[in-house]
């Protein structure tokens, strides 16, 4: 499963003060049937918070509204929001299997760039001074569930560098279940392709494992890497949505940890 990334960092109230080291995530309920960022920022607003509580929001659908960058401060847990991620679920101790399945998702690629690890999830309720019923579960069986499907992934094994070579696509293939052989075929010259450190044709024509990808993720299926392609890559990764693969890339990153966490 890869869940649906809705971005609104550039959409919701504050995000000016920073910090440069994270070492918790914090899960939290919204103590609500229904909801999202919108409709909590009327409240924190009311609190006299310049920014939101949370860094992500899962809806009762299981997407996943994106709030924050991971360096922003939000106001999650007093006392313990300088070096703490915020992940929220929309629901008052009841949750649907697909906010679930979003909330393991999302963990585990946080933690993955974050450095974390399963101990380092606690509920709200677990943070000294904290007196709250949030965030409405056992944690405990929260984090056990995280390590038993950790220890059963199928992932990759790549290391998260932001560059696309022969590893990454023959792990792409793997991933798609396309022929493997570590090469896009095909493709023409633009700035996507000639970001490409390895295994890549050029001469046109298009390249299976490229067009497989694109219908994953909604966009044209010509088989062409192209800004285009690029573009709803980054969209569907939940990344900067430019169309240009940088150097190092970040979308190239999250594409990496999602073939390592075997949830492409």
């Amino acid at each position: 499963m890869m869940v649906k990334v809705i971005d609104l960092r550039n959409k919701v109230m504050g995000g000016n003060d920073q910090r440069s080291t994270i070492t918790k995530i914090a899960r939290h309920h919204s103590a609500t049937d229904s909801g999202d960022v919108f409709k909590f920022e009327s409240y924190w607003k009311g609190k006299g918070w310049n920014t939101g509580g949370y860094h992500e929001v899962i809806l009762r659908n299981g997407d996943v509204q994106l709030c924050y960058d991971e360096n922003v401060i939000t106001n999650g847990i007093y006392g313990h929001n300088s070096n703490t991620y915020h992940i929220c679920l929309v629901g008052n101790g009841d949750f649907t299997d697909e906010q679930e399945e979003a909330f393991a998702e999302r963990f585990k690629y946080n933690a993955e760039r974050l450095e974390l690890s399963v101990d380092d999830l606690l509920g709200h309720n677990e943070f000294s001074g904290a007196n709250t019923a949030c965030p409405g579960i056992d944690m405990n069986e929260v984090r056990a569930k995280l390590k038993q499907a950790d220890s059963s992934t199928n992932g990759a094994d790549l290391t998260v560098d932001g560059y696309w070579g022969t590893k990454t696509t023959t792990a792409l293939q793997k991933s798609l279940d396309t022929v493997v052989d570590g090469v896009i075929s095909g493709q023409v010259h633009n700035q996507a392709t000639d970001s490409v450190v390895s295994g890549i044709t050029f001469g046109g024509g298009g390249s299976l494992v490229i067009e497989t990808l694109q219908r994953k993720i909604g966009s044209t299926d010509d088989g062409l890497l192209g800004p285009n392609t690029v573009s709803t890559l980054q969209e569907y990764l939940g990344t900067v949505v430019d169309g240009v693969i940088s150097d190092p890339s970040l979308v190239v990153k999250a594409l990496q940890r999602a073939l390592n966490a075997g949830n492409l």
